[in-house]
C-alpha cells in the first residue's frame, strides 16, 4: 500500500471527525495524552475484524467505501452497528486487521476506554482528564495530537461518547 496515499486517507478521516465534533461551535480542549491506540485513554477492542464482530449482537454491517491504492491493494471502510454502539473502521483488503476510525457509544454497558462511561458525571470526566477550568456546555470536546473524544452533556451527565481515531 502506498504510504503517502494511506496517510492522506487517514488524515482526511481524522479531519472529518474533528470537524464533526466542532460543528456546534464547541472549542476543542487539548489533552496531549489523549490517544486511541495506547496510553491512559486507549480504546480496548479485539485485534481482528472477526473478533470485533463478536463483541455483542451485530445489528448491521455496512461497507462504506473501498479504497484502492497505487499498488492495487485495498482498504475497506466499514461501519458496524451494535445496540448503543456504532464503530467505523478501516480494514485491510481481506477484512482481517483494522484500525478504529470512530466509535459512538450511547449506553453505559459499553466501556471501550477505561476512563469514560456513558452515565458518568461531567465532573468525574473532567477530573479524569485533569481539567478543572473547563466551562460546561452541551458538548465537551477534547483532542490529542491526532485523536478526539466528544461527550454530550445532559444535566451534568454524559449521554453519549464519540471517539475519533487517526487510522494511519
Amino acid at each position: 500500500m502506498n504510504p503517502i496515499l494511506k496517510f492522506c486517507a487517514s488524515l482526511l478521516i481524522s479531519i472529518h471527525c474533528a470537524l464533526a465534533f466542532g460543528a456546534e461551535g464547541d472549542a476543542v480542549i487539548y489533552v496531549p495524552e489523549l490517544r486511541c491506540h495506547d496510553g491512559l485513554y486507549r480504546v480496548s477492542l479485539p485485534e481482528t475484524v472477526e473478533a470485533l464482530r463478536k463483541i455483542g449482537t451485530l445489528r448491521e454491517e455496512r461497507l462504506v467505501e473501498t479504497l484502492v491504492w497505487g499498488d492495487k491493494s485495498e482498504s475497506h471502510i466499514l461501519e458496524l452497528k451494535f445496540d448503543a454502539l456504532t464503530l467505523s473502521i478501516m480494514s485491510d483488503g481481506q477484512k482481517r486487521r483494522y484500525s478504529l476510525a470512530k466509535a459512538t457509544i450511547t449506553d453505559p454497558r459499553w466501556v471501550l476506554a477505561p476512563n469514560f462511561r456513558v452515565g458518568d458525571s461531567v465532573a468525574v470526566v473532567l477530573k479524569r482528564l485533569g481539567r478543572k477550568d473547563t466551562a460546561l456546555g452541551t458538548v465537551l470536546v477534547f483532542g490529542g495530537d491526532t485523536d478526539f473524544v466528544s461527550f454530550k452533556n445532559v444535566d451534568g451527565k454524559i449521554s453519549e461518547i464519540e471517539i475519533a481515531c487517526y487510522t494511519g
